[in-house]
């Protein structure tokens, strides 16, 4: 019983990692071009990238969100939401 939840919650984490990197790489694209994956770190000063995006694992996925500014009021907001939380 335990494996059955444990596939289906690492099921959702996949389908979420992936639809977290389709959005990364469209906001990038728009704010930094087709190059973004060179251009991005090039113009926060950051050093480049050494592994294929499609690679990255969530918390890479969502260290790029803290990272730039053209995900500060998306990352904000959650932020907000997630602390505001009775859970």
């Amino acid at each position: 019983m335990q494996t059955e939840f444990m596939k289906q919650a690492y099921g959702l984490v996949y389908e979420i990692e992936n639809y977290l990197r389709r959005y990364i790489e469209q906001t990038m694209q728009k704010e930094y071009g087709v190059g973004w994956f060179i251009e991005g770190p090039l113009v926060m000063k950051y050093k480049p990238y050494n592994k294929n995006y499609n690679t990255f694992h969530f918390h890479e996925l969502v260290s790029m969100l803290r990272g730039y500014p053209c995900f500060v009021e998306i990352t904000d907001t959650i932020y907000y939401e997630l602390t505001q939380c009775d859970c």
